[in-house]
């Protein structure tokens, strides 16, 4: 009896001597992963911790340029391509953040409608629904510095006026994009830029005053949006000024634009750059696209 007990504790013993040394292998394999793994993760931590820090410096500094924007310096950026730089005040996280911020023109997703005035006819450019319906002191002028080519629209005296519809094509977010310029506006010297869904009912969304007339073209872009759902779109230009005042327009258009970026804020605090978009809404500036590099 105490031998075949013997024999059978052997064979057992040697049957789990090889299960022993494949789990013991496992083991290890098992073991060294976890620790390769728990040591990336801590490594990982560690950088990122490292970096909090400066990426919370870079968002102060973000935050800066977006007030800025809205009420600060930061305002004068109205033309494209128009940037200014500049460090924060005080430091953050020991950091000293400067940022970078650039006013862009937003790249139309669909043009609807388009006139340059180089046709030097009520008629020209394309997209319309017809020609410019024009009264009294309205003229397309050649030369006298226009914003491109050889013409561009003038309007003058108190009866200067011109209109034109487009077709929307069931899109809603439309833009009016262009170029205008007032000369020798007097106190109570205006221009108006109106819009209207049945060509009878106007609004005016924007007024050029005295003050506004450098006699340099500027860059617009209004948000007609709120005016789109007729289907149909007029825009008009209307001037109510003395005789030797003159409001210009040129390189008119009406473009679709389904997520316009206006100015791009570039930060770069110690390994971290934010690059954030933001669009003009009505007073307010949000944040429609941020990026950490």
């Amino acid at each position: 009896m105490h031998k075949w007990l013997g024999r059978k504790l052997k064979r057992e013993a040697g049957q789990a001597l090889p299960l022993a040394l494949i789990t013991l292998a496992l083991g290890s394999l098992l073991i060294g992963n976890f620790l390769s793994s728990v040591s990336t993760n801590l490594l990982t931590s560690e950088v990122y911790r490292d970096e909090l820090p400066a990426r919370y410096a870079a968002d102060a500094a973000i935050e800066d340029a977006i007030w800025n924007l809205r009420y600060g310096d930061l305002t004068s950026l109205t033309e494209p391509e128009d940037s200014a730089s500049y460090s924060l005040p005080e430091t953050v996280n020991g950091f000293t953040p400067r940022v970078t911020v650039t006013r862009l023109e937003p790249v139309p997703n669909l043009t609807l409608a388009t006139d340059d005035f180089e046709s030097n006819s009520w008629s020209g450019g394309s997209g319309w629904l017809g020609s410019w319906s024009h009264e009294g002191d309205a003229k397309i002028k050649k030369g006298g510095g226009p914003y491109e080519g050889k013409y561009h629209l003038r309007l003058r005296r108190d009866t200067g006026r011109v209109e034109r519809g487009v077709d929307l094509l069931g899109e809603s977010n439309v833009y009016l994009i262009f170029h205008a310029r007032a000369k020798s506006f007097k106190a109570d010297d205006t221009a108006e830029c109106l819009v209207s869904s049945d060509s009878e009912n106007w609004t005016t969304v924007r007024t050029w005053v005295d003050g506004e007339d450098d006699d340099t073209y500027h860059y617009y872009q209004l948000n007609l949006s709120a005016y789109t759902s007729g289907g149909q779109l007029w825009i008009a230009f209307a001037s109510h000024m003395q005789k030797k005042a003159e409001f210009y327009l040129d390189d008119l258009r009406i473009v679709v634009i389904n997520r316009p970026i206006d100015y791009e804020i570039v930060t770069t605090v110690g390994e971290v750059t934010i690059r954030a978009g933001v669009a003009i809404s009505g007073e307010a500036r949000p944040v429609v696209s941020w990026v950490i590099e």
